[in-house]
């Protein structure tokens, strides 16, 4: 078997396309705009309000204008699945793809 050295590059920004030769592989991790904030006021507590207001704007609007989430190969929804874990792995490809970029996992695990 063949093995290679993996990378794994990490953050909201880091697909910016200075940068999008570099990747073999994108992921794109989501969810609902209501566990997001559930997370983040969990996390950042009284600073909730800053990313509410300036942060989270800044990467919708990063997100869109690079159109990263369709540009992505995999898309994961962790908002899906029983587990801690759990999530719908959505593929994103010229040949298959979803008018939406949604791929519903039918058993709402792993796909």
């Amino acid at each position: 078997m063949l093995f290679r050295k993996l990378t794994v590059v990490e953050g909201s920004y880091s697909r910016h396309p200075i940068l999008a030769a570099e990747y073999d592989l994108t992921i794109f991790l989501t969810c609902s705009w209501e566990e997001q904030k559930r997370r983040l006021q969990i996390r950042e507590g009284n600073h909730f309000s800053a990313f509410e207001d300036v942060w989270i704007p800044m990467e919708e609007n990063y997100l869109q204008h690079y159109s990263i989430e369709t540009g992505s190969h995999l898309i994961v929804d962790t908002c899906y699945g029983s587990n801690a874990y759990g999530g719908c792995i959505f593929e994103c490809s010229s040949r298959d793809h979803s008018p939406d970029g949604v791929y519903p996992c039918a058993h709402g695990g792993f796909e």
